[in-house]
């Protein structure tokens, strides 16, 4: 009794076909349970209402909470099966887009596989073209570094044709030229005595190697004799830039010697200066000396008119003690002198 009182149990109206297990359940467990019907469809006068909790209220709060965990159980259970049942459809879903990636995967491989081949074959085209441009153009360079050089020989050959065209026409003038000489040697030789050219050759070339030789040894004395007069002029220009660099150093010297001598007698003038200087100081330091020790007597005779019987030597005081001895001396007989006219 004193259960019933503390607890108090308040029910919604019955429902048809409708079990309720728990008390204030969420309305979506009653969807699930009821999901064959709709319960909106009734009307009020059509449903035959009736209690289904009859049990006591401490009675059924002892059973509710078994049948709240055998709510979520059965709960989490539909939730499992529900999830289980996505998941398998996912699986499906997954195998059958695998299986079509598989079979595109495998379509794509082959037409890789085409295009390769094709690219292959394309690029063998290319690499073969290649080749056959390279080797065109290398031929083609071939040719042409060969005609140019061809063409820079022929130049050359044009340009040698040509000065030995014009060396022949100069050796030809030339020729013409000293077929005068030629003719003067021959008379020369027909008019030399028999035997004077001792030679198995022409007389004339005998002739004209003996002048060579002549003409040969006079260049080389020219050249001798203007080596030897370039060499005096060099050797004279020698002597006089000596002669001039002697006479400069000489002049720098006699100045250098004229300076010194100067200093010199300067230096001996001040030396006799300085021992006139010397000699003056040492007369005055003597006179000065006497003078000293005049004064230091006659301090000495008054400090001892001024010392007083019994008192210290007045030869073991020094002169500033003496001067002092007779300054109070001289203190005193003031102060007795003021005192007597008083």
């Amino acid at each position: 009794m004193a259960a019933q009182r503390l607890y108090r149990l308040e029910l919604e109206d019955p429902k048809e076909n409708v079990f309720v297990t728990q008390l204030g359940g969420d309305s979506k467990y009653l969807k699930t349970l009821t999901k064959d019907f709709d319960i909106s469809s009734y009307d009020g006068d059509n449903v035959q209402r009736y209690a289904i909790v009859k049990e006591s209220a401490d009675k059924l709060l002892d059973t509710g909470i078994n049948t709240l965990q055998s709510t979520l159980l059965l709960k989490k259970e539909i939730e499992v099966d529900q999830v289980q049942n996505e998941l398998d459809a996912k699986r499906e879903e997954f195998a059958r887009r695998m299986q079509a990636c598989t079979e595109r995967r495998v379509e794509l491989e082959k037409k890789q596989q085409t295009i390769k081949d094709r690219i292959q074959k394309f690029e063998k085209f290319l690499n073969e073209n290649e080749a056959k441009r390279k080797r065109a153009i290398q031929k083609y360079q071939v040719e042409h570094r060969t005609r140019e050089q061809k063409t820079v020989e022929l130049e050359l050959l044009k340009q040698q044709l040509a000065e030995y065209q014009q060396q022949n026409r100069r050796l030809k003038l030339l020729v013409e030229r000293y077929s005068v000489f030629e003719k003067f040697l021959q008379l020369v030789v027909e008019r030399l005595p028999e035997k004077y050219l001792e030679t198995n050759d022409s007389i004339i070339r005998a002739l004209m190697m003996r002048h060579q030789t002549l003409n040969s040894t006079n260049k080389r004395l020219l050249k001798q004799l203007h080596a030897a007069t370039d060499e005096i002029e060099n050797r004279h220009q020698k002597y006089l830039e000596l002669k001039q660099t002697f006479e400069h150093q000489l002049l720098v010297y006699n100045g250098k010697i004229a300076s010194k001598q100067n200093k010199l007698e300067a230096g001996i003038n001040k030396n006799n200066a300085l021992l006139q200087e010397l000699a003056d100081s040492s007369n005055i330091k003597r006179n000065q000396s006497q003078l000293l020790g005049q004064i230091c007597m006659a301090i000495g005779n008054i400090a001892e008119h001024c010392q007083r019987k019994h008192a210290k030597p007045i030869s073991s005081l020094s002169h500033v003690q003496q001067l002092t001895k007779i300054q109070e001396f001289i203190k005193e007989k003031g102060e007795i002198q003021k005192m007597a006219k008083q």
